[in-house]
């Protein structure tokens, strides 16, 4: 007598999820990933922030050991001549265009072909401009002694150099180029930290850089 309810409730049960339970488990899954995916953005923009804040500093270094090496900031044209370059970039090649959008002149003077040079070239080469005959003294009590950190120094997490204005190390100017970063644009590709670099800029919050020197 209790064979055909019990035998309805098995067949019931077989049958799975009813159409409405679906509905629901799809609009729970959807409000998961609606949660989810921002916080991956997140995690990985902070992330790539993170990476470009250690390339600095790890560049910085660098820069600092060459300059306790050598007593000079590396601003050497390939013609061996001091106080040539205005800016550094990273990297394996020099960009042709500038790599950075808007307008800051820092992006114009690493490729304009004279006052650009890799950072690579004069870290990690000895060989400024590519050519090794402007090469730093190689004898003596100050001589180049490097490689200064890494053979080959990284773009940024968006794929852009990090830039040094070594015009600071070698400027006579009485109020600009008085402090020298290393700086990447960050996500927006916008190199924001004013170019003068007078004694009282700042990294702009939107870039991602550290102070190298700082002449006030």
């Amino acid at each position: 007598m209790h064979t055909q309810p019990r035998f309805m409730d098995q067949q019931r049960h077989r049958r799975g999820f009813s159409a409405v339970e679906l509905l629901v488990a799809a609009a729970v899954l959807v409000l998961l990933l609606g949660a989810a995916v921002p916080m991956m953005r997140r995690y990985m923009r902070d992330g790539r922030e993170e990476k470009a804040m250690a390339d600095a500093r790890m560049i910085a270094m660098s820069l600092q050991a060459f300059h306790d090496g050598l007593g000079i900031w590396p601003t050497r044209s390939s013609a061996g001549v001091d106080g040539v370059l205005w800016v550094l970039g990273s990297g394996a090649e020099l960009p042709v265009v500038s790599p950075f959008l808007g307008a800051n002149p820092i992006g114009a003077w690493l490729t304009d072909g004279e006052h650009g040079d890799l950072l690579q070239n004069h870290l990690g080469r000895n060989a400024p401009g590519g050519h090794a005959e402007g090469h730093y003294p190689i004898q003596g009590e100050r001589r180049w002694r490097g490689p200064y950190g890494a053979m080959s120094l990284p773009l940024d997490p968006w794929d852009r150099p990090y830039v040094v204005v070594v015009r600071s190390g070698m400027t006579i100017h009485a109020s600009r180029f008085q402090r020298m970063f290393v700086l990447s644009a960050g996500a927006d590709g916008v190199l924001d930290t004013c170019a003068d670099l007078t004694a009282t800029t700042d990294i702009d919050e939107r870039d991602i850089g550290v102070v190298v020197s700082n002449r006030r």
